[in-house]
Parts: C-alpha cells; sequence; structure tokens
C-alpha cells in the first residue's frame, strides 16, 4: 500500500489533504503521528516539543506511534471536526476535546488568538513573530492568565497593550526586551 508522508519536526502548519484510502496521509511529528482520514488540520510542534493537532474538518488518527515505529502504542484517538489534543514523547498533555479551531489557525490570518492563556504561553507565541527575544522576568506573573487577539505584524504594539492592562512592565534592553513586574 503506498503512503503519502511527511515528516514535521517544528513549526505550525495547515494541511487540507483529500481522502484515499489506498493511499493515505501520514504526518510523523518525531514524537508520535497523525494518521489523516480526509480533512483539513493545524498541526503545531511547539518548542518545548509538545504537538498540538486541531482538526476543522473531516477526521483524523492520532497516536504516540511515530510512522514506520519499532514500539507499540501506548495510547491512539480518533479526532473529529472541531476535536484538538495535544501530546509529547511522555504521552498525552491535553486529552481529546471541543475547542475554538478558529483560534489555532489564526495565524494564517495574520493574528494571534488566547482564551485563558498564561502569561508565558502568550510570551511565548509573541516570540514566533518579533524581532527581539520578549523575555519574562516576573515569574509571579507567569501564571496569570489572559485572552485577547493581537497583530502577529506588530509584536511591539501587542506589548504595549499587555502593559497596559496587567500588572507589568515593559524594559527595551536593547538586545531584548524584558518583561518584569510593575511593583
Amino acid at each position: 500500500k503506498k503512503v503519502r508522508s511527511v515528516a514535521f519536526l517544528k513549526g505550525e502548519a495547515f494541511f487540507s489533504v483529500a481522502h484515499h484510502s489506498d493511499w493515505p496521509f501520514v504526518v510523523n511529528t518525531g514524537n508520535g503521528r497523525i494518521k489523516v482520514l480526509g480533512t483539513k488540520f493545524n498541526v503545531y510542534k511547539k518548542p518545548l516539543d509538545a504537538v498540538t493537532v486541531s482538526v476543522l474538518t473531516g477526521k483524523v488518527e492520532v497516536s504516540d506511534e511515530p510512522y514506520g515505529g519499532t514500539r507499540r502504542k501506548k495510547w491512539q484517538r480518533y479526532l473529529g471536526a472541531g476535536q484538538e489534543i495535544s501530546f509529547r514523547e511522555e504521552g498525552l498533555v491535553k486529552e481529546a476535546k471541543i475547542s475554538n479551531i478558529d483560534n489555532a489557525i489564526s495565524w494564517r490570518r495574520g493574528i494571534i488568538a488566547f482564551e485563558d492563556a498564561t502569561l508565558i504561553e502568550v510570551v511565548s507565541e509573541f516570540n514566533r513573530y518579533s524581532d527581539k527575544k520578549i523575555v519574562l522576568l516576573a515569574s509571579s506573573l507567569s501564571n496569570h492568565h489572559l485572552g485577547g487577539v493581537f497583530n502577529i505584524s506588530d509584536i511591539p504594539m501587542s506589548i504595549k497593550l499587555l502593559e497596559a492592562t496587567l500588572p507589568i512592565k515593559v524594559l527595551d534592553k536593547g538586545e531584548y526586551i524584558a518583561v518584569v513586574s510593575a511593583d
């Protein structure tokens, strides 16, 4: 049986795959795989090796078995439209759940959207689009939760918006941007 496959080791990509039972499409993330059963879906392999799969339409099979894997599967899940799952090599990070898929693919429209995200998650995402590294130096704020929609082409303005709404101070240190407590 022929297989269409792609190795996906870092970053984020959107796939639109036609169903073809005799020619399956497989995404190998290194620490798991996504077998496509005819769908549109997003895959985001975060810097700390967690993979998030978000399904727009159709169905995918997600497991911890790498494509052509040599180890037995410990887990396997089927996701349908509107569902999302996160995993890493050690196992599932978040079980399959109904999710706001528009947020997962907002990067395709030039924005990033957060819903109940921690400040450390927001800073990590901002760093993907920022010319300067943003460093969170206020560990007491790292678990502060927030939501919002930000333009990825203007991260400096997005940081200023955070500074205006959170108890933080943003300092441009030349080579990097420091986020500290306003206290």
